[in-house]
């Protein structure tokens, strides 16, 4: 009988590191005149097009900027923000990424780095955490986007933490284990914004144009309902190599690993 005992304590060992595998997929709606497909979420004034793709481990805050006019258009950094739950930060100045915790107005979760880098379901009408940034000293400059030309701008993650609630379980073993939470717009523990200033040609007038998304919805999935695999074709030939592709990928999105629960805490 002992020697059973080793190897059915492997395999159930096993069986609870798979069923502990999992993702959390988090929908950031934007916010105000855009467009939007699989692929990218596009904001725009006359002058220029702003363009999100999300998608990625934490969520890519960065954006492209596509220049409309026929002139130069000058991006102006001291004139440029990125806020996240109201707190405002330089706008792309070569920082390093470093961890940083803000403040949530939501009665429901602090967005930050508390009790071991997860977001914490809270029972208080507001919430703090508090840590230092480092950052190194830059300075700001003009950056120029020659006509019907793009610029891309990426320093920024949107979170790098998951976020917890009762209605979520950490340990997802099936299809409806995981579960949804959704939000509002007022309601959202998370949102984020760049404010872009910029200048065309030799104009000294400072143009603006604001971007924002909240954070609509959060689902822990399986897996094998994230990931797939498939064999990628080109010119009707199929590729002999077998790769893994995200199932639920959509520039509206972000995902984290999810790392499972203890035996003493499910959500």
């Amino acid at each position: 009988m002992k020697a059973y005992i080793f190897p059915l304590m492997v395999v159930f060992a096993l069986l609870f590191s798979a069923c502990s595998a999992g993702y959390q997929i988090s929908t950031m709606t934007p916010v105000g005149n855009k467009s939007a497909d699989v692929n990218s979420i596009v904001f725009e004034d006359d002058n220029c097009k702003v363009i999100y793709n999300l998608w990625g481990e934490g969520g890519n805050a960065g954006f492209m900027i596509y220049n409309k006019s026929n002139q130069n258009l000058y991006i102006d950094l001291s004139e440029s923000l990125f806020i996240r739950n109201d707190i405002a930060y330089n706008c792309y100045v070569a920082q390093p990424d470093t961890k940083v915790n803000t403040y949530s107005k939501s009665s429901t979760a602090i967005v930050g780095s508390s009790n071991g880098g997860v977001l914490m379901s809270t029972g208080s009408k507001e919430a703090v955490s508090v840590s230092t940034i480092s950052s190194s000293s830059v300075p700001l400059i003009n950056i120029c986007i020659p006509p019907q030309t793009y610029r891309t701008f990426s320093e920024y993650t949107i979170c790098n933490y998951i976020y917890r609630d009762c209605n979520l379980l950490r340990t997802v073993m099936n299809k409806v284990d995981g579960r949804t939470v959704n939000f509002t717009q007022e309601e959202s523990p998370l949102t984020f914004k760049n404010i872009i200033g910029y200048r065309i040609g030799q104009d000294q007038q400072i143009n603006r144009i604001e971007t924002k998304f909240y954070l609509s919805q959060v689902s822990n999935l399986m897996e094998k309902t994230v990931v797939g695999l498939r064999n990628d074709e080109f010119c009707g030939e199929k590729s002999p190599v077998t790769v893994s592709y995200f199932k639920v990928y959509d520039a509206s999105k972000f995902y984290m690993k999810l790392n499972g629960a203890s035996s003493s805490q499910t959500h």
